[in-house]
This record gives C-alpha cells, sequence and structure tokens, in this order.
C-alpha cells in the first residue's frame, strides 16, 4: 500500500485555523466543555445535570487534536506565532476539561493532562501548565510522558534521573527487546511500546544535556532521534507516543531558541574580553542547577533581555508584577559586572529591598560576587558606607540611598543603576 502524504500550505493551514479556532466554534464547545467538567463527579455526570450535548467527551477530544495538528504544523512553517498560540490555547482547554474532575484511574487521564499542559505550555501559559502537572503523581502515564511532563516543569535533575534509571534498566535492554520479538507468546506492541518510549528518554537526555552544556550538537542529535521516533509510531499506528514525540520535537525546538545559551550575547562587553566567557558559563550553570530550572527567558523577556545586555543603551522596562523583570536587571548586571564595575539597585519597599537581595545573592553570589542591601532605620552607619562603596551588588531604598548621598555625594561610583 503506498502511503498518503497530504501537504497543506501555510495559507491553508491558517485558513482552516481561523475556520475553527473562533471563539464559541462548535456551538460553544470550548465553553459547554468547561461547564461539563465542573459538574462531573469523578468522572460522571450526575442525574440532575443540564443537557451539554451528547457525545461532548468525544467531540472535546476531536477538537483539541485537530487544533494541536494544524497549530503544530503551522507552527513548523512559521515558528511561533498570535494564530499558533491561539490554536494551542483552544487545544488546551479542550484536552483540560476531559481531565477536569475525571475519575483519576481512567487510562487516558494522564495522557490528557500532559497535552493540556504541553499545548499551554507552547500558548505561553507556563504557570497553567505548571499547575497541570503538580504535584506528578499520575499513574497514568507512560516513560515519554512522564519525561516529557519533567521538562514541562523544569525539574532538569528529575529528568535526568529518570531517563537513567529508564535506559539502564535490564528490563527495557536490547536483549529483552529481542526476546519479546522472538517469543510467538508475546505481544510485539510491548516491544514497540519500550522502543519508542526509550527513544524519547534518549533524546530527552541528550536534549538536558545540551542545556547543561550549550553544545548545540547535543540538541540536533535529540532533534534526530524524535524524527526516528515519529515516523516509527506512524508506520506502527502507535498513536498516542506519536503525539507525544510530535510535541517534544516543538518543545525541544522552543525552549533551545528561548534558553540563555541563545539569548546572551557570545560577545563580550568592551572591557571584558578576559573574564565575560567564564562569568556567562557560570552564570547559565548556575540558573541551570536550580532545582526548578531557570534556562530560558519567557516571551515577555525577550525584547528587553536583549536590549538590556548592550551596556551602551539605556531603557525602561514596564511588565507586570511576575513578568520577569528581576532576570532581565540580572542580565544587565552581569554584562556590568564583567566590566568590573558596580551596581545598584534602588527598590521602593523595603520587602522588595529584601526579596532583591534573596534573589541576586542566590544569582551572583556562587559567582564570587557579594550583595548587600541598605533598608531600615533612618541615617547611614559606617557599615552601610562601606557596602556603598565596596560591594560589586547593592540594593537601597530611595531614603537610605538619599541620606547616603547627602552625607558624602562621592560615597557611590557603580556602572549600572537599576530601580
Amino acid at each position: 500500500m503506498k502511503r498518503r502524504v497530504i501537504l497543506e500550505t501555510v495559507e491553508e493551514l491558517q485558513g482552516l485555523l481561523e475556520e475553527i479556532a473562533v471563539e464559541g466554534a462548535r456551538g460553544q464547545l470550548l465553553e459547554r466543555g468547561a461547564a461539563w467538567a465542573l459538574f462531573r463527579q469523578d468522572g460522571v455526570l450526575p442525574a440532575d445535570a443540564p443537557p451539554l450535548g451528547e457525545g461532548i467527551e468525544t467531540d472535546l477530544a476531536e477538537y483539541g487534536f485537530s487544533l494541536l495538528r494544524v497549530g503544530l504544523s503551522l507552527r513548523e512553517r512559521t515558528g511561533s506565532t498570535d494564530a499558533t498560540r491561539r490554536a494551542f490555547d483552544h487545544a488546551a482547554r479542550a484536552f483540560e476539561a476531559l481531565t477536569t474532575n475525571d475519575d483519576p484511574d481512567s487510562p487516558a487521564n494522564g495522557f490528557y493532562r500532559v497535552l493540556a499542559a504541553a499545548a499551554y505550555h507552547l500558548a505561553s501559559y507556563s504557570a497553567i501548565a505548571y499547575s497541570l502537572l503538580r504535584p506528578l503523581s499520575n499513574p497514568n502515564v507512560n516513560a515519554a510522558e512522564h519525561a516529557l511532563s519533567l521538562l514541562v516543569l523544569r525539574d532538569l535533575s528529575g529528568l535526568r534521573a529518570f531517563t537513567r534509571e529508564y535506559l539502564l534498566s535490564d528490563e527495557r535492554g536490547d536483549d529483552a527487546i529481542t526476546e519479546i520479538l522472538e517469543d510467538d507468546e508475546e505481544e510485539p506492541d510491548e516491544a514497540l511500546s519500550t522502543i519508542l518510549n526509550a527513544t524519547v528518554c534518549r533524546a530527552l537526555a541528550f536534549f538536558d544535556f545540551a542545556l547543561q552544556t550549550g553544545d548545540a550538537a547535543l540538541v540536533e542529535r535529540s532533534a534526530a532521534l524524535l524524527v526516528s521516533g515519529q515516523r516509527l509510531a506512524a508506520e506502527t499506528g502507535a498513536v498516542s507516543l506519536w503525539w507525544i514525540i510530535r510535541l517534544c520535537r516543538s518543545f525541544i525546538d522552543d525552549l533551545w531558541q528561548h534558553s540563555l545559551h541563545r539569548r546572551l550575547p557570545l560577545d563580550p562587553p568592551q572591557g571584558a574580553e578576559q573574564v565575560y566567557q567564564g562569568l556567562r558559563e557560570r552564570f547559565v550553570a548556575s540558573l541551570y542547577a536550580r532545582k526548578i530550572s531557570e534556562i530560558e527567558l519567557w516571551p515577555s523577556q525577550l525584547e528587553a533581555a536583549e536590549r538590556s545586555t548592550d551596556v551602551r543603551d539605556d531603557l525602561v522596562v514596564a511588565l507586570p508584577t511576575s513578568a520577569g523583570k528581576t532576570r532581565i536587571a540580572e542580565s544587565s548586571a552581569l554584562m556590568t559586572l564583567a566590566q568590573g564595575k558596580r551596581v545598584l539597585i534602588v527598590t521602593p519597599l523595603r520587602a522588595l529591598s529584601a526579596q532583591t537581595e534573596r534573589s541576586f545573592r542566590n544569582t551572583f553570589g556562587p559567582l564570587g560576587f557579594s550583595v548587600s542591601s541598605l533598608y531600615g532605620a533612618s541615617g547611614v552607619s559606617e557599615m552601610d558606607e562601606d557596602a556603598l562603596r565596596s560591594k560589586n551588588i547593592v540594593i537601597a531604598t530611595p531614603e537610605k540611598l538619599d541620606f547616603a548621598l547627602r552625607n558624602d555625594p562621592d560615597i557611590i561610583d557603580v556602572g549600572c543603576l537599576t530601580r
């Protein structure tokens, strides 16, 4: 039998997306699905629930997969756009409805939950993705789904431990797979599932090492493994694993493009030629090694972060709370410190000063830089004056800084001022 290959143009995909992703599509299916999910109790609608449509569970699944297919196909051709993010958002809402108040023992619950989280993440709603997967305790997931979940959660130490254990297990080695294939009583699907799950684990292990080292060749190796795995899944009809592998391909591309390895300049600022490369590597390594790795920039940070690393540029960054202003300030501080200059951060509140001090100490302390904060009672002590004259990074409230400057206008000499 000849394999049919359907090639859709970007215009056709965009037109299809405009047709199926409009608000209120398919008789307000997403809205009805959200209501249906809220009414359910352990996957069962109560007898007095209002009519929300026969076969709504099937409709939600079909709608979610249609949007996910179009979104991924379009993203592979155009990159991440408002259109693809809208497709992923609507797909995620459909899959989330299928898991909300579902029977926790349902075989499909884990699969749909991972799809929803991954789709939300590709739609730039990372916080919702995290909330869907925390705590990561759903037993109804296979190894590939679990590994992708750990990547979504940025639990890279957990991902590394899990993939190592899975790949080194004798039960999943070549000899064990050969034995299954040669045993007439064993189902070949079991061997196929092991091979595909191992392919995903091996690919994500390569990708994790790429995030640790910055080696782009490892990303290419990871992508090549996933391409082979997706082809095998398609040829053997392993539908759920085909979807997981395709999501993994988009996920590693998205994360690598937004990673600090790609976003932090390789060229040092003027006067930092001797130290910048080492500082850059240690800065990224420090953020990678955190319990929840902070290895990439968020979409809200990209434009400002690019300008913040230009030491000749002055800029004002206006972002909502928790949108990532601190990481932008840290990027700017890194470039300044590499030049042998000092950083002053002015914060309006004592609590914010303490929070900023903790953040900068966690980031720059391992790099060997001193961090001090000035806030509290009025006046300036000798210790405060010493901090302003000598510490690499100083966090101060306006009142403290005003007292210090009135006492000695020449007390502070910094290369970067952040407020």
